[in-house]
Formats: C-alpha cells, sequence, structure tokens
C-alpha cells in the first residue's frame, strides 16, 4: 500500500505522536499472522458452494476486505485512532509523491476491481489474466522498496497469475440465451462446469484478493524505524518530529491539520537564530534555497530537525506548514499588538521526512541565497578544541592569538533614518571612545572573557543610503525583506564605501535596521550561527544593553542559546539560563560566557582546564574569571568537570562562578554558587546549551535526570555533587558515585566532612 512506517502516515504526513500507539498495523509478530490466517478462512469458507454458510461466509469475506480497504485507503473517521495514518495518504498528495506511488495505487485498486468483477460472472481470457498479473506485481513491486518485500511482491504475481490461468471461463449459466455459436471459445468450455470448477474458479479469486489485501496490510512493516534513543538526534534520511522537548522547548502545530506533505527541493544555507528578549522566547530557525526558484528562501521553522544538514547540503524534503502558537501569543502579549509576525511565529516549514541529503564537497558555495558559508575556526580556537594538551604561554592561548574584525552598517531610506542610534552611538556601544576598554561595551565583555586570547584589531560602522523607501523592508520576513536588504547594502558598499571591506576578511559584519514601529520587527536581534551576519533594532541602543551585541556575536562564534532543563530531561526555555550571555542575561546585563561555551569558543582547552568525572573525589575548581594564562597562574588548574554521555555528544559540566570581574553583574542566585549545565562534550558548534542547577555550598546536587554515563558501564550510577567551601578563587567540591539519590547525598556530604590532607611541605629552595 505504499505507505513506509508502521504506525505512521507514509510520505505524506503525519499523526500525532499520541495516536501511533494504538495504531493496529503495529507490526507485531502475532497480529498479523493472525489477521492473515482468519481471511483465508473466510475466503476459504466463502468459495466451498455446498457449505451451508456459503452466502454468508462470502458476504463475511467482503465485508472483512471492504472495512480493511475503507481504513487503509482513505483512512475513515470510523477506523480505531491511529489506523488512517497506515492509509494511502500519498495517493491524495498527487504529483510530488512520485509517478510511481501514483501509478502503483491506480493498477492495485484496477486488480482489485477487475478480479472482484470477474470472479464469477464472465469468462477468464488468458489477456485478461496476464493484465492483472502484471498490474498487480507491479503495483506490489512499487509499492516496496526493501528486497524482502519486492520478492514477496513476485511471489504473490506469480501465485496470482497460476490461479487466475485456471479460471480461463465463468460460471455456468444456464440462462443465458445467447446461442453456442455467438460464445468465445473460453465461454463455451464454461458453459458444462462442475460444482468442482466453479469451487476452484471462486477460490481463486478469493484467494488472489486475500494475498493483495494481506501483503498490502504487511507493507507498513517492511522499513520500520528503530525506537529512538535518548537523547533523540536526528539522523538523515528519516522522519522527523515535530516536537522533542528533549531538544527543544519550541512546541509547533500543524497550521492545517488536513493538510498533506509536499515536497521540497533546496540547498541548505544555515541556521539564524531569532531572539525574542522582551517575550522571553529564543527562536532559530534552517533556511533553504529553492533549487527550482533561485534567491527564493524557505523557512525551516525546526531548527533541531536541520541538525544534520551542512550549508551547500541539497536537500529534498517532504514538508508540511507549521505554526508556534506559544510565540505568537507572547509576542502579542510582550507588544499589546496583533502587529507582532515573528519570522517563525508565521506559518513555515516542519519537516515530516528527510527523503535525501546531498553534499558535493568539491563544490561549496560561498553564498547561498545572500547567506555566507559559516566562517572556519580561528588557530586559536581551532587548537583549543583538539586533543593535544596545552600549557600557559604556548602560541594559541597568548593575548590577540585571535585577532578579529567588524563592521557594522547602518540602514537608511529615502524616507527614513534610523535615528535612535547615530553612527557614534553604533561605535560607542561596541569599544569606549576615550579608547580605553570600559564594562558595559562589546569590546570589554568579549575580550575579557577570552582571557585576552580575541582581540579587536578593526572596527568600522558606516551608514548606507538604501536609495528607496522604507516599505521595502516592512514586513521583516527573513525571505522576503531581511536578506534581500542585506544583499542590497553589500552591494551599495562597493560605490559608497569603497575603502571598507565587506569580503571575507571582514569576520563579522552588523546591520542596523529601522525601528520596530516602522520596520514591524518583532524580534530583538537576529544571528547567523557560526556565520559572519548579524542584525539589530533599537533594543540594542538602549544604555547597558550591549549584552545583545553580545549574544548575537556569540551565534557567529558557534554558540546556540543556553536555557532551562528539568529533572526529567525536558527542555523548559530556550532563554531561561539567566547566568549566560546566550541565554536571558543578554538582556539585563552582560556576564562572562559560561564554562561550556568557553570550550566550543576555544578560549579554554577541554584536556587542560578540566577533569572527567570518575569516581569519588575533592576537586578543586577556578573560578571561571581567573585568568588561566596570566603570569604566575597555577599549572594545570581545573576549570570544570565534566560527565560526558555514553554513546552523545552531550555532557554534563560543572563549573565554579564568584562574581568576580566580568561576573559581577550576575544574580545573586549564581554568584558564589556552582552551575551545573548540560551542554555539548567537546566543544560541538550550534548545539542548545542547557542550566540544570546552581547549587550552593553545603547544599548536595543529584545529577537529573539519569543517563548512559560513559564513566559507568553498569547501571545504578548515580551521580551526586556537593560544594564543601566556597573561596574568592576556587572552589573544593566532592564528587561521588552511587546506586541510589540517598547513598550518593549521603556520600557527598561525607566526603565534605572528611578533613582535607596537609598541604604539601613547600620545596627546598634551589641551590
Amino acid at each position: 500500500n505504499g505507505v513506509k512506517y508502521c504506525g505512521t502516515s507514509g510520505p505524506a504526513g503525519v499523526v500525532p505522536s499520541s495516536s501511533k500507539a494504538s495504531s493496529l498495523v503495529s507490526c507485531s509478530p502475532l497480529l498479523m499472522p493472525a489477521l492473515v490466517l482468519i481471511l483465508l478462512a473466510i475466503a476459504c469458507g466463502a468459495s466451498w458452494p455446498t457449505a451451508a454458510s456459503g452466502k454468508g461466509a462470502r458476504g463475511a469475506a467482503w465485508a472483512t476486505c471492504f472495512a480493511a480497504a475503507t481504513a487503509y485507503l482513505s483512512g475513515a473517521a470510523a477506523a480505531p485512532v491511529g489506523f488512517s495514518a497506515s492509509a494511502l495518504p500519498w495517493l491524495a498528495a498527487g504529483p510530488p509523491a512520485g509517478p510511481p506511488k501514483v501509478a502503483a495505487a491506480v493498477a492495485a485498486l484496477a486488480v482489485v476491481g477487475t478480479v472482484t468483477w470477474r470472479r464469477n460472472l464472465k469468462a477468464w481470457p488468458p489477456s485478461l489474466a496476464v493484465w492483472v498479473t502484471v498490474a498487480g506485481g507491479a503495483a506490489l513491486v512499487a509499492a516496496s522498496t526493501t528486497v524482502l518485500f519486492i520478492t514477496a511482491a513476485f511471489l504473490v504475481a506469480a501465485v496470482c497469475s497460476w490461479r487466475l490461468f485456471g479460471m480461463a471461463g465463468g460460471r455456468d449459466d444456464k440462462s443465458s440465451s445467447r446461442s453456442a455459436a455467438s460464445l468465445e471459445p473460453a465461454e463455451r468450455r464454461c458453459r458444462h462446469r462442475t460444482p468442482s470448477q466453479i469451487h476452484h474458479q471462486q477460490f481463486n479469486s478469493h484467494s488472489c484478493l486475500v494475498l493483495l489485501c494481506a501483503f498490502g496490510m504487511l507493507a507498513p512493516c517492511e522499513a520500520r524505524p528503530s525506537p529512538p534513543v535518548f537523547p533523540s538526534q536526528p539522523s538523515p534520511h528519516a522522519r522527523r518530529e515535530l516536537n522533542d522537548r528533549r531538544l527543544s522547548p519550541a512546541v509547533f502545530d500543524y497550521a492545517d491539520p488536513k493538510e498533506v506533505a509536499t515536497r521540497l527541493n533546496c540547498t541548505f544555507a544555515g541556521v539564524i537564530a531569532e531572539d525574542h528578549f522582551d517575550a522571553g522566547i529564543g527562536a532559530a530557525f534552517g533556511v533553504c534555497e529553492d533549487v527550482a526558484a533561485p534567491h527564493t528562501l524557505h523557512k525551516l521553522a525546526i531548527a533541531t530537525q536541520c541538525a544534520d544538514f551542512a550549508y551547500g547540503a541539497r536537500l529534498s524534503l517532504e514538508v508540511r506548514r507549521v505554526v508556534r502558537a506559544a510565540l505568537v501569543a507572547a509576542e502579542a502579549a510582550a507588544r499589546n499588538s496583533t502587529l507582532a509576525t515573528s519570522t517563525t511565529a508565521s506559518a513555515s516549514w516542519g519537516i515530516v521526512r528527510v527523503l535525501s541529503n546531498v553534499l558535493d564537497a568539491t563544490t561549496t558555495p560561498t553564498t547561498i541565497g545572500g547567506l555566507p558559508a559559516p566562517s572556519p575556526r580561528l588557530a586559536a580556537s581551532a587548537a583549543a578544541t583538539g586533543t593535544a594538551a596545552f600549557s600557559v604561554g604556548t602560541a594559541a592561548f597568548s593575548v590577540g592569538a585571535e585577532p578579529r574584525t567588524f563592521l557594522a552598517i547602518r540602514l537608511e531610506y529615502t524616507d527614513y533614518s534610523p535615528t535612535y542610534c547615530s553612527e557614534a552611538c553604533v561605535r560607542d556601544g561596541f569599544t569606549h571612545p576615550s579608547g580605553v576598554r570600559q564594562p558595559g561595551t562589546v569590546e570589554y565583555a568579549t575580550e575579557l572573557s577570552s582571557y585576552e586570547v580575541l582581540e579587536w584589531t578593526s572596527v568600522e560602522v558606516v551608514t548606507v543610503q538604501m536609495g528607496q523607501p522604507v516599505s521595502a523592508i516592512v514586513g521583516c520576513d527573513i525571505g522576503q525583506q531581511v536578506i534581500p536588504a542585506t544583499s542590497r547594502a553589500l552591494s551599495l558598499m562597493a560605490t559608497q564605501h569603497p575603502s571598507v571591506s565587506t569580503t571575507s576578511s571582514t569576520q563579522h559584519i552588523e546591520f542596523w535596521l529601522p525601528h520596530t514601529s516602522v520596520s514591524q520587527c518583532s524580534w530583538g536581534g537576529l544571528g547567523q550561527l557560526g556565520g559572519r551576519y548579524t542584525w539589530e533594532v533599537q533594543y540594542s541602543a538602549y544604555a547597558n544593553l550591549n549584552g545583545i551585541r553580545v549574544h548575537e556575536l556569540g551565534h557567529n562564534l558557534g554558540l546556540h542559546h543556553s536555557g532551562l532543563m528539568d529533572v526529567d530531561g525536558n527542555a523548559l526555555n530556550e532563554y531561561g539560563d539567566y547566568s549566560a550571555v546566550m541565554g536571558s542575561s543578554a538582556f539585563t546585563n552582560c556576564p562572562g560566557f559560561v564554562m561550556p561555551n568557553l570550550i566550543t569558543l576555544g578560549w579554554l582547552e577541554r584536556n587542560t582546564h578540566t577533569r572527567d568525572w570518575g569516581g569519588a573525589a575533592i576537586v578543586a575548581i577556578s573560578d571561571l574569571r581567573v585568568d588561566p594564562f596570566a603570569s604566575g597562574s597555577a599549572a594545570g588548574r581545573a576549570y570544570g568537570v565534566r560527565l560526558p554521555v555514553a554513546g552523545s555528544n552531550m555532557a554534563v559540566w560543572v563549573s565554579y562562578r564568584t562574581g568576580a570581574g566580568l561576573d559581577a553583574t550576575l544574580s545573586s542566585e549564581v554568584k558564589g554558587r556552582l552551575s551545573v549545565h548540560y551542554a555539548p562534550a567537546s566543544g560541538e558548534r550550534n548545539t542548545l546549551t542547557y542550566a540544570l542547577g546552581f547549587p550552593a555550598v553545603g547544599t548536595p546536587f543529584v545529577v537529573r535526570p539519569q543517563r548512559a554515563w560513559a564513566a559507568c558501564s553498569s547501571g545504578g550510577c548515580v551521580h551526586a555533587l556537593q560544594m564543601c567551601t566556597a573561596g574568592a578563587a576556587e572552589a573544593m567540591v566532592a564528587l561521588v558515585v552511587e546506586d541510589s539519590d540517598d547513598a550518593a547525598i549521603a556520600a557527598a556530604q561525607r566526603l565534605c566532612a572528611t578533613p582535607s590532607p596537609p598541604s604539601p611541605p613547600p620545596s627546598p629552595p634551589s641551590p
């Protein structure tokens, strides 16, 4: 029947996951054989002409087949919940489903109709039997993808061929008034058929139909996907979940529940993070350029569905329109307006299934749909996330080892000027006019977070005359207004500011768009993940709110959002981490980056500056703001503890922040406490980070949810920690592994109560 996923719909749509469990076609090893045997028994009973209940049995057989056909082919509302998910929605979908599937459906229906019509009414000439065999076999083969089911299809066709060739005649129609001379040869032979021959004729027709019906019901099981492994990770060529709370807190719905999926062929252009600081909601979406219509951009609303797409990959997707109602409501409430038309709040595409994901590494484009290719890591960050250990003073970690350049472009229209922030306003928010680095600037936050490894060597601010009315950007749609305005501004730079480079030698380009009251942009900032572009509006110009610009630059550097996760592993809020620049702290203050972000950025090195969580131990963890590369810093100082998850690129991270220096603006719920995060294990870019908790000194903390930890091969490995002491520069932390929560908490408390070993004697003076 062309369905490729057991318990779900085929290429043309999906049903909510809550309805899958009750699907009749559940691929049970007992259910399907039992169903086939029942149908065969009914068919045999209905075919025996002398049976007293023959007529009733035939009625039962056809009622069963009709009910199955109704549920499978049309998804009748009367069918059990989830049963209609195994229908043939690709038939209704039309051309996007592909000519072979449509042809298979038509041929299958033709076979069933022909056999039903001719089963005992008229003669079966050999040519008609050949047609039924070829058409039925072609339909079954076209509806299959695996070798096993294609082979079974040929066997079913062969059986039908044998059966139908034996039906070279009709019933003994004694009431016919036609003369023997007018009859076809086959019909003349049928005028004198015995009851046994009639039985064989009827049995042949019924058994052939039952074989077709059974094969159609078993076909959904041919490519049943494996159950997801926690945490769920997207995989190529697979069906995509609409919502997965273990990956993202965003909840999407289909814009039209009755809409069938459509085919989308496009080239992937990366992910853009959309920030709604006023509404407290973060969003991110994929962008791809239509293959048939260059410069036409499509929004893939659910960024987690795009995790395995590379920039430049040619995608063939089955998609449906989705909407994120919570974002629409939050924006409307925050602005007290119905004009909040978010880039991802309005209907955009959700992926039902990935048909192909192909990357030609030999022809990687530099720009797709106006978006540049992701920036490669600079020497310092690339080296720091490698496997080699580094020591203080190496070239990779020297002051200024990561030079970066920055360009800000203000967009001015014929009837609008962005007076909310002048060129001086834009520049002064990035670097202080005195020339001395000052708190509150982008330069201060980023360079201090990097321990002086990053250095801004060039900061340019210009204004571009767009030469068109501001109505050209009103609506602020990413594909129809924002990206076209971006491309236009860059093309005008060549004539208006020829001395200013916009090539890849400028690592970051920031675009200042019209005030949201004019442009109707609903967001507070946009950042290209791993790319070069960011977009700002008036929120980034407010005093002491340059954290938004740092946040957007963080996206350029490969950082995703930082949210909150509960003890069950469900993502609660993409912005909920109030300790992180990539979380909600960017809108109110700008502290330093959290520990996992520093590993991703390459400003701390995993093997040198962190420890893996093994057995019970007390570990000294340094304050994140203590410079590990400054003269006199202790060699081998640990800035964090890592607990990797087995079979995953994620880990739990533990760090310590006193609130000194750059972290002075931190909340009191974070200062002087440990920070526990769930984040990439080895500095992977463009991956969400989640805060798990901020335990204070003397408070035991059990790591939840329980996962398959890489350091614990057996079950019952409960990890707990407790900060024993909190100093001005470091904290002493007890780490334990036990079989239960209570045992782990008690062990951590005992470890903290154990007197610390005496300090080693001082080294003898050098001769």
